[in-house]
């Protein structure tokens, strides 16, 4: 299972991180995590692979909006 997460808290993030993989462990699943301190490189990573969940916070100090605009045209 493909699982993505992004946070600016550092410390958040890996706490959600732990979590999961406690969970992983606890019901023998074989998770790929990816974590990502920046939106925009969590979209670009998202627009070139795929994942089964995505934590996003949505308190970002650099916010994705524009990453999931659509281009003027």
């Amino acid at each position: 299972m493909r699982i993505v997460a992004c946070d600016d808290d550092v410390s958040e993030l890996e706490e959600l991180k732990q979590q999961l993989q406690e969970i992983g462990r606890k019901y023998q699943l074989l998770l790929d995590i990816r974590t990502f301190t920046e939106g925009e490189q969590c979209c670009e990573y998202l627009c070139l692979n795929s994942a089964d969940i995505v934590f996003m916070d949505i308190y970002l100090k650099r916010g994705v909006c524009a990453a999931f605009a659509p281009a003027q045209a």
